[in-house]
């Protein structure tokens, strides 16, 4: 399967319907449809609309295919009976801490400042600053 018309929009109907991606293989064109989270029932009218305008403006075959995260029992359903492929996404993340290399980093002291219970911060005392030192070696 490959992208069609070089990857440009492709409007269906004069300009009352834009397709996400527009495929092409040995068997003819593909509508793909894609939708965040969970498809809503329309999106199956949508990709329906799309393969039915399309085929009236080629004479080669068209068929839908419609990608999201999570699909209904009636959106299944509907799927199955206008024949249109559901194809199902998934994503994982993964967070972990990120590590400063120590040798960008310095503390600074800041005497004339005061914490909280009034106290002077004095070389060495209670504030310390870290800041990135773009020369350090």
């Amino acid at each position: 399967m490959r992208i069609a018309d070089e990857g440009k929009e492709r409007f269906v109907d004069g300009r009352r319907g834009r397709i996400d991606i527009l495929a092409e293989d040995d068997q003819g064109l593909v509508v793909i449809e894609l939708k965040a989270n969970e498809a809503p029932e329309t999106a199956i009218t949508q990709v329906l609309y799309y393969v039915g305008a399309l085929a009236r403006e080629t004479s080669r075959p068209v068929r839908g295919v419609l990608v999201a995260h999570e699909f209904s029992d009636r959106v299944k359903f509907a799927a199955e009976a206008g024949r249109v492929r559901l194809v199902k996404y998934e994503h994982r993340f993964s967070f972990s801490e990120a590590e400063l290399d120590p040798r960008c980093l310095r503390a600074a002291t800041a005497p004339n400042l005061t914490d909280p219970h009034g106290r002077q911060g004095p070389v060495g005392g209670w504030l310390q600053v870290p800041y990135f030192l773009a020369d350090s070696k």
